[in-house]
């Protein structure tokens, strides 16, 4: 397992277009399987940090006029997650004041592959022919498998795709561009950006700094230039320490000792291997042999440039990612048993950078005794490295889906309490199956009329419908083999059955969001049977369509809200069949957008 780069600018300009069309294709992969995980497994429901952080500290301020600038900087546990809040604020703003976790998680999956583009192409643009392929094919799988599957399924975690973005470009910058005042203010700014990610963000500046001197070592940096560099970016990580809060009620999570900080970080660096000393060893030893042979090295031949980036580059990467896993180890080591899978974003780069950067160590062996012991030591690693990252992924996947299956369970003891069920909604609940783990708090946030305003349309209380002299209506209306549905109206008379026939129209809803979803059971479809929302005005309607009539089941509809005012419309003026429908719930429209792109999935999904 070796690499063969591109030298010299002739064969670099020849492939450049077949890269950049590959590597496109091969990212556009990445982003319709996690769309096709995200439509399988993903909910508009909040999952615990979000009822918090997002949901009482963000939006219900922001709705009631109270937010400040300077909350959008508070601390959230030790992390300061600015950028995190200022994407869900513009997310919210752009749904119509709408929370919808699954609207956060399609925005999330260009912005992971946005941070997969940064870490990858430095190194793909250099490789042609089968290199090439497979390294996009290994992409492919790292961008793609579910194993992080804590941040793939709550939008709030994309702080950890921000953290990485905050690295990898930085490091882009000052590995392969001079260094200009331009960009030397520029990797100021993102080393200070990086703060306001995740606490951890304070080692980007650190790590800018350490590439800095590797580049001034081998000459392909000024050293007056990266040492005035060093100079003001440590400052930027003594702040990004001093500005982290203290939270006592986690002292007790931190490593105990130093033999507990080790155990915690032998088991981050060994992922997606087993934990174990040998494990490191193999995993890491091209980062470790490389830092060794520079440490040695006195002279770099000029034109073994371009490969001294790179790999300079890779190194840092690699670093950085150590260096994570030590922060995580001090902080969250004691008793560690297993890597959670929301550090996982971040720790399998170290293993990617440390394969990447074997291969083209490799290189430079080319033959000798050595060669082959080599080339299959990273074989077997890189073999291992990703047959152990599947079974992470079906782990992950199978995680994913209980809580999404948990979720589902847990919707109709919210709706119900908000039907005014109270907490005997909750009776008997596993809490995580609500999204939240204590249910006096849920049910202290769900009391709350403008949290209510904002809750996502799976579970967001109906607008009340009344219906003006009506008698062809009855309450439920629908044929007792049909399923239970609260608020439900219909043409299905117990006594009469089918023969109600006539035309009703509700008074005047009021709605400012631009969809609302409603339920339909019947034969809804046929000639003589529809349903309309018809503006006040009488100027706009839309019809509610079915594909198929529901029968005795209940199907639900998107539709476009005709007016801000506007009634509902039933008719029935058919005998041998009958119609129900539930009240309609507002929808927003990012919120209309991805359940239409997860429907149009789900329909075609293996899964």
């Amino acid at each position: 397992m070796s690499m063969h780069v591109m030298a010299g600018t002739a064969p670099l300009a020849e492939k450049r277009a077949l890269t950049v069309a590959l590597f496109a294709v091969a990212l556009l992969v990445v982003v319709a399987i996690r769309a096709l995980f995200v439509a399988r497994w993903g909910t508009d429901l909040p999952f615990w940090d979000q009822w918090d952080a997002e949901i009482d500290r963000l939006y219900k301020p922001l709705l009631e006029g109270a937010l400040q600038w300077r909350d959008l900087f508070a601390p959230h546990n030790e992390h300061r997650i600015f950028f995190t809040r200022v994407l869900g604020l513009l997310l919210f703003w752009a749904n119509d004041h709408q929370f919808d976790n699954r609207v956060e998680l399609f925005f999330n999956i260009p912005l992971y592959a946005a941070m997969l583009a940064f870490f990858s192409w430095p190194l793909l643009r250099r490789l042609r022919g089968s290199d090439l392929v497979l390294a996009l094919l290994l992409m492919i799988a790292a961008g793609s498998l579910p194993y992080a599957w804590e941040n793939q399924f709550a939008g709030f975690q994309n702080c950890f795709f921000l953290l990485n973005i905050a690295v990898f470009i930085p490091l882009q910058q000052v590995a392969f561009r001079p260094v200009t005042n331009v960009r030397f203010g520029m990797l100021l700014l993102l080393a200070g950006a990086a703060l306001f990610t995740l606490a951890s963000g304070l080692t980007v500046a650190v790590i800018i700094a350490f590439a800095a001197q590797l580049l001034a070592r081998d000459g392909l940096l000024p050293v007056r230039r990266a040492a005035l560099l060093t100079t003001l970016l440590l400052p930027i990580a003594v702040i990004g320490y001093l500005i982290v809060p203290q939270i006592p009620g986690h002292q007790p999570l931190r490593a105990a000792d130093l033999g507990d900080f080790l155990l915690a970080w032998q088991r981050l660096l060994s992922w997606p291997l087993p934990s174990a000393p040998l494990s490191v060893v193999l995993l890491w030893t091209p980062c470790l042999a490389w830092l060794l042979r520079w440490t040695i090295a006195r002279h770099v031949p000029a034109d073994d440039e371009q490969y001294r980036r790179l790999e300079i580059f890779l190194v840092s990467v690699a670093v950085w990612s150590a260096l994570q896993g030590a922060v995580l180890a001090l902080s969250r080591g004691h008793d560690l048993t297993g890597v959670p899978a929301r550090y996982m974003d971040t720790m399998v780069f170290g293993g990617l950078a440390n394969l990447a950067l074997g291969a083209l160590q490799l290189r430079r062996i080319a033959s000798g005794r050595w060669y082959s012991l080599a080339q299959l030591a990273l074989f077997s690693t890189a073999l291992s490295f990703f047959a152990t990252l599947t079974i992470w992924s079906f782990k992950g996947g199978a995680s994913a889906a209980a809580r999404h299956a948990g979720l589902e369970h847990g919707k109709p003891a919210l709706r119900d309490y908000l039907a005014g069920a109270g907490p005997a909604a909750f009776a008997g609940r596993d809490p995580l199956a609500l999204g939240y783990p204590n249910t006096s708090r849920l049910a202290n946030f769900l009391a709350n009329p403008t949290i209510r305003r904002l809750l996502p349309v799976s579970v967001r209380p109906s607008l009340a419908i009344a219906w003006n002299n009506c008698p062809a209506l009855a309450a439920t209306g629908a044929y007792p083999t049909t399923p239970a549905l609260a608020g439900s109206s219909g043409t299905y008379v117990p006594g009469l059955g089918n023969s109600v026939r006539g035309r009703c129209t509700s008074a005047p809803l009021q709605t400012a969001y631009p969809f609302v979803r409603m339920a339909f059971a019947g034969y809804l479809g046929e000639a003589k049977l529809s349903v309309r929302l018809v503006s006040t005005d009488g100027a706009r309607e839309v019809a509610a369509s079915p594909v198929a009539a529901p029968r005795e089941s209940w199907q639900t509809l998107d539709l476009r809200v005709p007016a801000a005012s506007f009634v509902v419309e039933m008719t029935d003026e058919d005998p041998d069949f009958w119609l129900a429908l539930s009240p309609p719930v507002e929808q927003g429209y990012l919120s209309y957008l991805t359940q239409a792109v997860s429907t149009w999935i789900n329909r075609r999904n293996p899964i």
